[in-house]
């Protein structure tokens, strides 16, 4: 209804309420029945309001107070609406999730979370402080973990393995080793001590010096030799070698405490009887592998230890950029959820962002495929760490992979990733490979080949995670074992390993290890799988 409309309803709504009382008039009584005289001066008129309201100004003062009325009604009822326009309103923050939180990422936050939260878990340190107390620490033991060499697989396992047997001897002291230098020029020139670096060129010392000592303060450890009053020299020191046992040395290590207190009493082992602080015995420990089984350790224990050791942060910054870069190009998520936002992707309050206990959803499904093969693993970008031209052939040929891309491809594709190209560029050949090693760790499936102990970390430290199941591991044939027993009788030691070469050339290509995140294919070789620290 119209405003005009209103008031005129008004108007004669007001008309019908008025009372319609009669007009009185002063008349003169000198005749009656005269006829009444017209109102003058002296004789006046009283109107009613009735006639005053259908008068011309009646009418119109009616019409303007029912119009200010309206008006009034109308402002009154359009005052929310008003003030809504005249004061801005207030905007309800929308509820985070992980796909807003992803895409409203920077470089730098996104390579800050990667360091934080590794895939496999930061350390937790009680598993470790079990042991330690369980311990009986001989005072004046002094272990010295001599050179090591190869790849990052397998310099880091042989220092887990001597920090192992250094912990199982009940030393109060452990040396660490130094890493045998490899020659730029010649790969397969691994050095030796007098072309060596310290350990410090592949991996965090001065973090596992911090920790460690918080861990297991009874047993010191020191980053040479110089650190030990009366140490004597390493011409008169027992040498310990277990590496001369062609197989797993330590299935249960029940018993070898006693072995080697027993060998250390022997007069091969030195001045072991009047050990003390004060006048030392240092055991030189040849490089082990592969000597521990896992399996007979306890897995937090296991899982803990491995993290007592990580690579040094740049290496790990730069990986983390090429992880990045690679989520960039391929426009999916490459690094999980669950490593990005912790703090969101778990409902325990108490974790607190830091992840000792891994759940699932840790790798990408379907992200990328991490190779130094393919394993088949269906994801839309594969990340290689060696063998570009024969592999890049190869996923054409097949049309499984839609874009292969090494680190070198990813950091060259951005402006904003020159810094980090010209570091990439400055480093080793081990350097380089701890980057691949940091980026495929995070693949949704990994391939590698039997014959890398780089292959085989990566693959068991996957194994970690809840997605990897239970794993499938090819024993090798009776008939090969049969054989490999026949040749151990060989007079000579050149002689038995010729022989275990012939029979691993002659082999199958075979799978020797799957789960559900990753494969080891190759000829089947010596080394144990079950030795390799996670």
């Amino acid at each position: 209804m119209s405003a005009l409309r209103l008031a005129n309803n008004l108007y004669h709504a007001t008309l019908n309420t008025v009372p319609r009382s009669r007009a009185y008039a002063y008349q003169p009584l000198d005749a009656v029945g005269s006829r009444a005289s017209s109102p003058t001066a002296a004789t006046p008129r009283h109107r009613s309001p009735y006639a005053f309201a259908r008068s011309r100004w009646g009418k119109a003062l009616l019409v303007t107070a029912t119009l200010a009325t309206v008006c009034l009604l109308a402002a009154f009822s359009n005052m929310p609406a008003t003030l809504g326009r005249l004061v801005p309103a207030t905007v309800r923050p929308q509820p985070n999730t992980l796909q807003s939180v992803r895409a409203s990422l920077s470089k730098e936050e996104y390579v800050a979370a990667v360091l934080r939260n590794p895939v496999a878990g930061v350390l937790d340190p009680e598993p470790i402080r079990r042991k330690c107390a369980d311990t009986t620490f001989q005072a004046g033991l002094v272990w010295h973990c001599e050179l090591v060499n190869g790849g990052i697989g397998n310099v880091g396992n042989m220092w887990l393995n001597c920090l192992r047997y250094a912990l199982e001897a009940g030393a109060t002291t452990v040396i660490l080793p130094r890493i045998g230098a490899r020659n730029a020029d010649d790969l397969g020139d691994l050095g030796s001590d007098a072309h060596s670096v310290d350990l410090d060129t592949l991996y965090d010392v001065d973090y596992f010096l911090d920790v460690w000592p918080q861990i297991c303060p009874s047993l010191r450890a020191v980053r040479n030799d110089s650190a030990v009053a009366n140490l004597p020299p390493r011409a008169d020191s027992p040498r310990l070698t277990p590496n001369t046992h062609n197989r797993q040395l330590i299935l249960d290590p029940t018993g070898w405490r006693a072995a080697f207190d027993a060998w250390l009493a022997n007069p091969a082992g030195g001045r072991a009887g009047n050990m003390s602080a004060a006048a030392p015995v240092r055991v030189q420990q040849r490089i082990a592998l592969a000597h521990w089984d896992r399996a007979a350790e306890d897995p937090a224990f296991a899982h803990a230890f491995a993290r007592l050791f990580q690579f040094p942060e740049p290496l790990r910054r730069l990986a983390a950029t090429v992880l990045w870069q690679l989520e960039q190009t391929a426009g999916a998520p490459m690094v999980a959820d669950a490593v990005l936002f912790p703090e969101l992707a778990t409902a325990d309050p108490d974790t607190d962002g830091v992840v000792t206990s891994l759940g699932t959803g840790r790798v990408v499904a379907g992200g990328s495929t991490g190779a130094a093969g393919s394993g088949g693993g269906g994801g839309g970008a594969g990340f290689l760490g060696a063998h570009l031209r024969r592999f890049r052939d190869d996923a054409a040929a097949t049309g499984t992979i839609a874009r292969v891309a090494t680190k070198e491809d990813l950091l060259e594709a951005s402006a904003d990733t020159a810094d980090e190209r010209a570091a990439l560029a400055t480093l080793s050949w081990d350097q380089q490979a701890i980057v691949d090693f940091e980026v495929l760790v995070h693949s949704g499936y990994f391939a590698g080949f039997v014959r890398s102990s780089f292959s085989w970390v990566v693959a068991v430290r996957r194994a970690l995670l809840p997605e990897a199941g239970t794993p499938v591991v090819t024993k090798r044939a009776a008939a090969e074992a049969a054989a490999a027993a026949a040749d151990n009788g060989a007079v000579h030691d050149d002689h038995r390993r010729r022989a275990a070469r012939r029979r691993q050339d002659a082999a199958p290509i075979v799978e020797k290890y799957r789960d559900g995140l990753s494969v080891v294919v190759g000829r089947f070789d010596a080394m144990t799988i079950d030795g390799i620290w996670p």
